[in-house]
């Protein structure tokens, strides 16, 4: 089979998916040191399964990714694919690896183990040891090599090392399959030990099955037993149960018979009672009408004492007032010749209150002249007040009107002086 082309992308110095198609003419890659002709023959082994970081010139799987430059940022995986194609069969296999230490290897788009791509390539004489790829040294490395080594690589290049290794897994398979047969015969000869133990207990087991059948018919007997006294007693308790249902019956009529005089004696009580009920009412009635008269007779004797205290308090009354009555007298006679008194002073000072009056009337004239004269005073200065102040807001007026025309005046200065400079500048 011939290498048709190879595409990578991410391998060494390869960021972008560049791919290289060997057409029939192709012997060679040339270019200048640097281009990356060492990475395509590095990515040939990778793809065919070379795992030794050596051969890759690396010193993990992880320098195979490209670390990024100050263009490109670093990439997260490696990807190459390698395509074989005879006459008869085309072969694409692909090999990928992940930052993160996955890899994964693929061979015509399935998923498959690295194991099964060796196989398929050995079969077809291909593999990734390095004669296959003659680098700077390998001819003078072979050359020199012992006589093992160069027919390693001999049986290699023939094509029966895959051979070799298929017979080196199947002796590997037989040791491991010796390895059974002895655990089997010790396995067998623990069985063996342990075949006694089992026979005991399986003849054991043969007379706890006996023993049990026995105990069930046993059982089996004795619960029929008990069926049959179950089922007598059962006959008994009905024919219990019968009279005892007659015996009912008989009760239940008499206890009709009996609730009917229990109903009978019950209403004659219930009349009884009602009688009874109407004499306590007279009787409560003539016992409250006794307490009411009871009541009565008490408040009027109560009433005739009270009368006869007011008598007595009257009579001695009577005698302190007729002796009051004469001190009254007297004092009355002295109350009059003090009231002649009193009305001849009180004619005096009479007169002398009109000739007050008159006075007072004669000043209450003037004093009202003079309120007349002061409001009218008092308004002449409040008129006179009001001008002052319109006087005074309108001299405000005027001071703020000449400050203005003050600061326009100012202004138009400022202006003239501004226009004659620029007069005098566009002059000069």
């Amino acid at each position: 089979m011939l290498i048709k082309k190879i595409e990578l992308q991410g391998f060494k110095s390869f960021p972008e998916k560049t791919k290289i198609i060997f057409h029939s003419g192709i012997t060679a890659i040339v270019g200048p040191n640097g281009t990356g002709k060492s990475n395509i023959v590095d990515a040939l082994i990778w793809a065919l399964g070379g795992q030794r970081s050596k051969s890759l010139k690396g010193e993990r799987s992880e320098d195979i990714i490209f670390n990024g430059n100050t263009q490109k940022p670093p990439m997260g995986m490696a990807d190459v694919i390698l395509s074989f194609a005879d006459e008869s069969e085309e072969l694409i296999i692909n090999h990928r690896v992940f930052r993160s230490g996955e890899s994964e290897y693929r061979m015509n788009g399935k998923l498959i183990r690295l194991k099964d791509i060796q196989e398929a390539l050995w079969s077809r004489s291909i593999s990734d040891k390095e004669y296959f790829v003659i680098e700077q040294g390998q001819i003078g490395l072979f050359l020199t090599s012992k006589p093992v080594e160069k027919r390693l690589l001999l049986e290699e290049a023939a094509g029966t090392a895959y051979y070799k290794t298929k017979k080196r897994q199947a002796q590997n398979k037989l040791e491991i399959s010796e390895q059974n047969l002895t655990r089997l015969e010790d396995i067998i000869s623990e069985v063996s030990k342990a075949k006694n133990s089992l026979q005991r207990q399986a003849s054991a087991a043969i007379k706890y099955r006996k023993l049990r059948e026995k105990i069930r018919q046993l059982t089996s007997l004795n619960y029929r037993k008990k069926i049959i006294q179950i089922e007598e007693n059962l006959h008994n308790v009905t024919r219990q149960y019968e009279k005892c249902q007659r015996q009912e019956k008989e009760a239940a009529s008499l206890l009709k018979t009996e609730k009917k005089n229990l109903s009978v004696r019950r209403k004659e009580v219930w009349d009884l009672e009602e009688s009874i009920k109407e004499s306590q009412k007279t009787l409560y009635a003539l016992r409250s009408q006794l307490s009411q008269l009871e009541t009565d007779r008490d408040k009027e004797s109560k009433r005739i004492e009270f009368v006869q205290e007011q008598k007595t308090r009257a009579i001695t009354n009577s005698e302190e007032v007729k002796q009051e009555n004469l001190q009254i007298a007297q004092e009355k006679a002295e109350v009059e010749k003090e009231s002649e008194n009193t009305h001849q002073a009180h004619s005096e000072k009479k007169k002398a209150l009109n000739q007050a009056d008159s006075e007072n009337q004669s000043s209450q004239d003037k004093l009202e002249k003079w309120s007349n004269t002061l409001e009218a005073l008092r308004n002449e200065y409040f008129q006179k007040l009001s001008e002052h102040t319109e006087i005074k807001n309108e001299n405000v007026r005027i001071e703020k009107e000449i400050e203005l025309l003050a600061r326009q005046e100012e202004k138009l200065k400022e202006q003239v002086s501004k226009e004659r400079s620029l007069l005098h500048h566009k002059n000069s």
